[in-house]
C-alpha cells in the first residue's frame, strides 16, 4: 500500500511536453517532490510509469492533440531517447537538490529560502526543456490544422474546469477552496495538522491576494500564445532553429505577464506565498517535519535506484 500512494502521489505532480507549454510552477520546501516532478518533461516519476515514460507521455499527449499513427510512431522515439537521457543524466542531481531541501526540513524557513527553492527548482526544468526544445520543435512542426484544433477543444474544457473550481461563488467560497488544497497538499509531507495548525493555515492562506479572474486571464493568455505559435508555425513552416527560438522565447515570458496590473498581482501572490509556505513550514512539528524528511528519503532512494538501472542498462 505505500508504494501504491507513493505511485499515486507521484503520478499526480507529473508533468507532460504539453504541461510544459502551460505553466511553470512555483514550488515550496512541502512540494519539493512535485518541483523535481515538474522537471522530466512527461516522465512519471513511479517507478513503473517513469520506466515507460514514452508510453505515458504518448498518452497524455494524444490526449491533447490527438495524434495519428504516423506521429505517433514520429513521436515515441523521441520521448524514449528524452526519458534515457533524463534518467541518466539527471537524476544524480535531483537526489543531491532533494539530500538540500532534507537538510533544511528540520530548520526554520524564510520566504527567500522557499523563493531561493523555487527558482533552483525552475532552472531544473529548463535545463530539460532546453534539452528537449529540438525534440519539441520537430514534434510542432509535425503538427496539422485537426490537431491544433483538438487542443484549442481541451483549453475549452479545462478552462470549464478553472470556471467551476475558482470562478463560482463569492469571495468567502474561494478563500476556502484555495485553503483546502493548501492543507491537502502540506498533509501529504507533514501528516495531519492539529486544529489550531490548521487555523493558522486558514489565516495565512486568506492573508494572500486573491484575484481569480486574474490568474483565469492569464492562463488563457498562455493557453491563446500557444495556439497562435502552433498555428503560425503550421501555416508558415519555419526552419526548425525558428521554431526552437519562438518556443524559448514563450518559455522565457510564459512568467511574465504583458499586462501591467496582471504582472503586479502575480508576483504579489508569488511574495505572499513564499511568506505563507515559510510560515506553514515553521508551525510544524518536530515530528511531522520528521515525516516530511522520510518522504524525501523516498524519492531520493527512487532517484538513485532509477538512475542506477538507467546506468546498468546503457
Amino acid at each position: 500500500m505505500r508504494k501504491r500512494r507513493r505511485t499515486y502521489e507521484m503520478e499526480k505532480n507529473s508533468s507532460t511536453q504539453v504541461r510544459l507549454f502551460q505553466r511553470l510552477g512555483r514550488t515550496a520546501i512541502w512540494v519539493v517532490a512535485a518541483a523535481l516532478a515538474l522537471t522530466t518533461a512527461g516522465c512519471d516519476l513511479a517507478k513503473v510509469g517513469y520506466r515507460n515514460g514514452d508510453t505515458v507521455g504518448m498518452v497524455l499527449m494524444n490526449r491533447y492533440l490527438d495524434l495519428t499513427g504516423e506521429q505517433k510512431d514520429f513521436i515515441k522515439p523521441k520521448l524514449r531517447a528524452l526519458l534515457i537521457w533524463h534518467r541518466t543524466t539527471q537524476l544524480p542531481d535531483y537526489a543531491s537538490f532533494a539530500i538540500e531541501m532534507q537538510k533544511k526540513a528540520s530548520q526554520p524557513l524564510t520566504a527567500a529560502d522557499i523563493a531561493t527553492l523555487s527558482e533552483q527548482s525552475k532552472r531544473r526544468l529548463f535545463t530539460t526543456l532546453d534539452h528537449a526544445l529540438p525534440d519539441m520543435a520537430d514534434i510542432v512542426l509535425h503538427l496539422t490544422p485537426a490537431n491544433i484544433r483538438n487542443l484549442k477543444k481541451k483549453f475549452v474544457e479545462n478552462d470549464d474546469d478553472f470556471r467551476k473550481d475558482y470562478l463560482s461563488g463569492d469571495v468567502e467560497k474561494r478563500q476556502k477552496v484555495r485553503y483546502e488544497k493548501t492543507l491537502e497538499r502540506t498533509e501529504e509531507w507533514y501528516g495531519r495538522f492539529s486544529r489550531d495548525q490548521r487555523a493558522a493555515i486558514r489565516r495565512l492562506s486568506d492573508a494572500r491576494p486573491l484575484d481569480n479572474e486574474i490568474l483565469f486571464a492569464e492562463r488563457q493568455r498562455h493557453e491563446q500564445e500557444i495556439v497562435a505559435l502552433l498555428t503560425k508555425v503550421e501555416k508558415d513552416k519555419p526552419s526548425r532553429d525558428a521554431v526552437v527560438a519562438m518556443m524559448k522565447a514563450y518559455a522565457d515570458a510564459f512568467e511574465h505577464s504583458p499586462d501591467d496590473e496582471r504582472r503586479a498581482f502575480v508576483e504579489s501572490l508569488h511574495r505572499a506565498t513564499d511568506e505563507m509556505n515559510a510560515q506553514i513550514h515553521n508551525l510544524a512539528t518536530p515530528a511531522q517535519r520528521g515525516r516530511a524528511s522520510s518522504k524525501l528519503q523516498e524519492w531520493i532512494d527512487d532517484f538513485r535506484s532509477l538512475n542506477a538501472e538507467a546506468m546498468a542498462a546503457s
